[in-house]
């Protein structure tokens, strides 16, 4: 078999945003929910999953990227409230939201997805909507009991923080939770 990478790329989040976003973690174990709770560390904003790409490909897959970027300026953006997917009635995943220069994020993301549909990787159907995956429901949980949790952070949000690259990330899932590998990064031009 080929040497292969599970891959995605993604917007990095600064240190004290994912500080901020853990504060948030920590009040929601305290209901006791049945949630896989995403490591501070680990969190990104994802663009697009890749899935299993040989290894080889990555120079192309960075080329693609620096096509996607060109004319991209840094913006900001920051996080706010906590809801799930697909709703807070019969949550899966524990989410928070994006908002700030949306639609500079929304044009990078369909830039990206149209450079490498070129390669032959497909487009998501569903809309893309920024996120940034706080954990994973283990067991169905009450969705009352989690619309009362989430409704003390309606009003949650951070600072806005400057989207300035993104990167190819590779990840090697282990038992304590996947490892993620910066492979490649492009960086938006400053005009």
């Amino acid at each position: 078999m080929a040497d292969t990478n599970r891959s995605f790329i993604a917007i990095d989040i600064q240190d004290h945003i994912k500080r901020d976003i853990s504060k948030v973690q920590a009040g929601l174990k305290s209901y006791g929910f049945d949630i896989k709770w995403v490591r501070p560390e680990a969190m990104h904003l994802t663009l697009i999953f890749l899935g299993e790409i040989p290894a080889s490909s990555t120079g192309v897959i960075r080329e693609q990227m620096t096509h996607a970027a060109k004319g991209v300026r840094p913006f900001s953006i920051f996080v706010k409230g906590v809801g799930a997917f697909p709703d807070a009635r019969r949550p899966r995943v524990v989410i928070t939201d994006i908002d700030g220069e949306k639609n500079e994020l929304k044009g990078l993301k369909n830039s990206l997805d149209g450079h490498l549909e070129i390669l032959g990787f497909p487009i998501e159907s569903r809309p893309f909507k920024g996120h940034l995956t706080l954990g994973r429901v283990i067991k169905k949980i009450d969705g009352r009991q989690f619309e009362h949790a989430i409704k003390g952070y309606s009003e949650f949000s951070t600072h806005p923080f400057e989207v300035s690259r993104m990167i190819l990330f590779k990840s090697d899932l282990k038992p304590s939770g996947p490892i993620y590998s910066e492979m490649a990064s492009i960086d938006f031009f400053r005009h």
